[in-house]
């Protein structure tokens, strides 16, 4: 509610929105260059997201649950993701509770570090 809020004067104003910048290619090598660690890490996310949101629907179909509870599945895990705070097992997974915009609970490492 409050994000929500914060948005009404940036909605009021008269001024225009500024252009947008032309692309540019993305080059793989110089990104793995500057940040190894942040391409890899993006790279196995994306990965592990798209397989399960991917898959998830499909299991839950083919163990026979009709299609409000594969709604209930997806739904459960989306939120259980926003719920669960930070992992117990890995102190670097950032969750929901450390990636809201403007959150309260920065990641103890420091964002720029990343």
């Amino acid at each position: 509610i409050v994000y929500s809020l914060a948005l009404v004067p940036v909605l009021l104003t008269l001024s225009k929105a500024p252009r947008p910048a032309k692309p540019h290619p993305v080059n793989l090598r110089k990104l793995y260059r500057i940040s190894p660690l942040g391409l890899v890490g993006a790279l196995c996310a994306g990965m592990i997201n798209a397989s399960f949101y991917g898959m998830g629907p499909v299991f839950t179909r083919e163990i026979g649950l009709p299609l409000s509870g594969t709604s209930l599945f997806m739904a459960s895990v989306i939120l259980g993701g926003l719920c669960s705070g930070r992992s117990a097992g890995c102190p670097t997974v950032l969750t929901a509770a450390t990636s809201w915009p403007g959150s309260p609970l920065p990641p103890p490492w420091g964002r720029c570090r990343l």
